[in-house]
């Protein structure tokens, strides 16, 4: 008689399949928590979710051979600037205005990139289609480093753990800078005097689609860190893109670089950054891809460091192979070929 045996661990088979589905939607799920509520003790629930997710996908990582551990880091480094942010303005660090400014009138020739850009283009009393197409360029950063983070991890799997270590990388060093050097953004500067009138445009154009929403929202994501100026990460995380892009294929390098364009003058022209931020953010990704470029480069050549190789089994040699026997003539066998007597 045939017994049928149970088997209640057998859906772990499919679990990599299942991650792979869950791990980008959970992905961006967290950018959103993260974006809209950066302060633990505002919501202190929804960090509790952030943290059960951070948990769930390390423990996924040790139950299958896939790289969810590289999500784990992408994810927690992500969590850890985003609330780590929010105290980089309470640390006594005086706030540099005049400083930036003079040395954006210095790159410039005399002018500020961004006074002059509103002057020559933005009417306060109407939204032209370039304030909403830099506004929607601006926004797309809360999306789109992940979803090629993603791409990736599906589709270039070799570059994905480089992309996270840049990412993260670069979010730790901005993180950095940000608590030593605190700088306004010129949105702020002229708020406080220190530039000529300049507006935040974003603000009008997220004002189009509710004001009361996006005033939450905007108030959630400026209390977290309203002087955060330099570097711009927008700019740094975008360059990020751009860097692993050509590494995936000419193409999307190219995108790339049209989309980085893009978004330097969308970051000026929204009174968002200085142009000075903007090459002090492509600085900071160039020298931490630098930097990584070199770790790899020491990773391949001490032994330990580097993944093992998959070992490969090897053919059995001929002289191993057993002997085959050989048919022995009559003579060699010593039969004579006399009849017996």
């Amino acid at each position: 008689m045939r017994i049928k045996t149970s088997k209640p661990l057998a859906w772990l088979s499919s679990l990599p399949q299942l991650l792979d589905i869950a791990t980008p939607v959970i992905v961006i799920l967290m950018t959103v928590i993260l974006v809209t509520e950066r302060t633990p003790k505002r919501e202190p629930f929804l960090y509790a979710v952030v943290l059960a997710a951070l948990i769930a996908l390390t423990w996924a990582s040790a139950r299958s051979r896939s790289d969810y551990g590289l999500w784990a880091l992408y994810i927690g480094g992500f969590a850890i600037f985003s609330v780590a942010r929010s105290f980089a303005d309470e640390t006594g660090v005086p706030t540099h205005f005049d400083d930036i400014i003079r040395a954006d009138r210095a790159l410039a020739f005399g002018a500020v990139p961004t006074v002059w850009l509103q002057s020559h283009f933005f009417d306060p009393t109407h939204i032209s289609w370039l304030d909403r197409a830099t506004t929607y360029v601006h926004w797309s950063y809360f999306v789109l480093p992940h979803l090629f983070a993603a791409h990736l991890f599906f589709g270039k799997r070799h570059l994905f753990e480089r992309y996270v270590l840049l990412f993260v990388g670069v979010l730790m060093a901005g993180l950095v800078i940000y608590f030593v050097f605190p700088a306004a953004p010129p949105w702020a500067a002229s708020l406080t005097g220190h530039l000529d009138p300049t507006y935040k445009v974003v603000t009008e154009v997220g004002s189009e689609w509710n004001v009361n929403l996006y005033a939450k929202l905007e108030s959630q994501i400026r209390s977290s860190n309203p002087v955060a100026a330099m570097p711009s990460l927008h700019m740094a995380v975008s360059f990020a893109v751009l860097l692993m892009a050509f590494r995936a294929n000419w193409l999307l390098g190219i995108l790339a670089v049209a989309y980085n364009a893009a978004m330097a003058f969308s970051l000026v022209y929204l009174g968002e950054h200085y142009a000075v931020d903007i090459l002090a953010g492509i600085g900071m990704t160039v020298t931490v891809y630098i930097a990584l470029s070199l770790w790899f480069r020491f990773r391949e050549r001490v032994p330990g460091l580097s993944a093992a190789p998959v070992p490969v089994p090897m053919p059995v040699p001929v002289a191993a192979a057993a002997p085959q026997v050989q048919p022995q003539s009559a003579s060699q066998a010593g039969y004579s070929g006399s009849a017996p007597d």
